[in-house]
């Protein structure tokens, strides 16, 4: 009998503390937090931009984004322009309205190899370049001196 008491008196206090528990996370205003704090992004100011044709076709948005550890150029996903061999992206010191086949690479920094033709794709600029010194971004074929195109900053 005293076995049986102890059983009940454990299983009531394992309800009540079910209870207590439940109380407890109900009464958590969760709503009122996910309202009032906005999340801390990592991206402190984000620029948008078109691409603009040049020799060939090339659409889409991109971001210049400003975080608290760099600057990033982030193609959106609706990027896409024609294939090519050797095509690398630009810093230039030139506007695209500025820009010819030629005078690409004498006035701008490479920052990477095109990644994909299409598509969200993302290129960090290095911690020595101030977007400050250039004016657009471009995608440049190298080994045959073609602009694609780009945008401006």
């Amino acid at each position: 009998m005293e076995e049986d008491n102890m059983v009940l008196k454990n299983k009531s206090l394992g309800l009540l503390g079910l209870i207590l528990i439940g109380f407890f996370v109900a009464s958590f205003p969760t709503d009122s937090v996910a309202q009032d704090e906005t999340p801390q992004s990592p991206e402190s100011t984000a620029f948008s931009h078109n691409f603009t044709k040049k020799h060939y076709t090339i659409g889409g948005e991109a971001k210049v984004l400003k975080t608290q550890t760099g600057t990033e150029i982030v193609f959106s996903d609706n990027f896409e322009t024609r294939s090519g061999p050797d095509l690398k992206v630009y810093l230039s010191r030139l506007s695209i309205s500025e820009l010819e086949d030629t005078t690409v690479t004498p006035n701008s920094v490479k920052i990477g190899v095109l990644k994909s033709r299409q598509g969200t794709q993302s290129y960090v600029i290095p911690d020595d370049l101030s977007l400050e010194n250039y004016k657009s971004v471009v995608i440049h074929c190298e080994a045959f001196s073609k602009l694609w195109g780009g945008f401006d900053l």
